[in-house]
């Protein structure tokens, strides 16, 4: 087999493969609408994840479209199909913008500049198909459908934490390797492939091989937890308490909330109590890490002198990985000051002891 007919056989198995990936993408958009539908059943407000959700629905259409005009021969209404496998691709983009934007508002203050800006961008391109200036609004509308996406999930990585954080990035890494196949799917750059090189398939096939690894990297760090709930873990947070096991009283507290528990200053001892009660009911030795309370959570985790009990409205993953960390600082850090804890005269005159602990908590959870 010459070098002419191995290209013309990967050409053909690179045909296949844009179906496999406008496949993998679409699967990844059902991914998000099933966790948002879910969600919605619980009536929790979820708008972001049904934003990635119709971004990778819009995105697949979109590529499926774009793969079927440049994998046939040329057709009359080729550039039809091409304008609106863009804007396809463009409205899932601005899906992603329109709750991304409302979500962040705080954070973005763009006041929905960035959604009118590409809708505007998508408003004119079938007027400029035949100008050069429309390689340029193509090349655009490519960098804004992968930046956007990756900036978003940049920050979210930035505020979770443990293995939610790790399967971010993940994500992350899945979207660069992703980005290869949308800077390869622009009309300039695939005509550059096809003039420079003699066997252009040398060149696309590893590159959607590459793809098809990002998109499933992608869908491995979205999947098995409940990326809108994680990524809002900080609503999520309402008290913090740590208890010293030998005198079964709170030494240190924190509330993250105004949504306090009632007899919050027996909580300690009745945590311990509810603990023994547990202990005896199962008759196991084992330390419980989970405490149901009406309609919220105490989550515990056991030093070797210390409890430290964080009550919530969900058991997150990131929750879990704020607590252990908690308990190995305070423990490592305060257990010697904790000898002489009963000597402090004041409230004020204990508290002081903790201030690097505020600070601590401060950094961790960025409020």
């Amino acid at each position: 087999m010459n070098l002419g007919d191995l290209n013309s056989n990967l050409t053909e198995i690179s045909n296949g493969i844009n179906y496999v990936i406008g496949l993998l993408l679409f699967q990844v958009g059902l991914l998000f609408l099933k966790q948002w539908f879910v969600e919605r059943k619980k009536h929790l407000k979820n708008a972001t994840i049904l934003g990635y959700g119709l971004y990778f629905i819009f995105f697949s259409l979109g590529m499926f479209m774009l793969f079927f005009i440049t994998s046939h021969p040329p057709i009359p209404t080729y550039n039809i199909y091409f304008i609106f496998s863009i804007v396809l691709r463009g409205i899932g983009v601005i899906c992603l913008t329109i709750v991304l934007e409302l979500k962040l508002q705080k954070i973005l203050k763009t006041r929905y500049l960035i959604t009118l800006t590409l809708t505007v961008i998508l408003s004119v391109t079938p007027f400029i198909l035949n100008f050069s200036l429309f390689y340029h609004v193509e090349e655009l509308i490519n960098a804004i459908l992968l930046i956007l996406p990756m900036f978003f999930i940049f920050y979210f990585i930035k505020n979770t934490h443990g293995a939610i954080r790790r399967k971010l990035s993940i994500s992350l890494l899945g979207f660069i390797l992703f980005g290869l196949i949308i800077n390869f799917s622009t009309l300039r750059v695939l005509g550059l492939i096809e003039t420079s090189f003699l066997y252009p398939a040398f060149i696309l096939f590893p590159i959607k091989l590459l793809t098809i690894v990002g998109i499933s990297l992608i869908f491995y760090g979205f999947y098995g937890y409940s990326f809108f709930l994680e990524s809002q873990w900080k609503e999520n947070l309402l008290e913090l308490h740590i208890i010293d096991k030998e005198r079964t009283k709170c030494v240190y507290h924190k509330y993250f909330s105004e949504e306090r528990l009632e007899h919050g200053e027996l909580f300690a001892g009745g945590l311990t109590g509810i603990e023994k009660l547990v202990k005896e009911f199962t008759d196991s030795q084992e330390e419980i890490d989970v405490i149901t309370l009406e309609n919220k959570l105490i989550l515990l985790s056991h030093g070797t002198k210390i409890i430290s009990a964080l009550i919530v409205k969900k058991n997150l993953q990131n929750m879990r990985f704020i607590l252990k960390t908690i308990t190995s600082r305070f423990e490592f850090f305060f257990w010697d000051y904790l000898k002489f804890y009963e000597t402090y005269e004041s409230v004020l005159a204990r508290s002081e002891i903790f201030k690097p602990m505020e600070m601590f908590i401060h950094d961790l959870v960025k409020f």
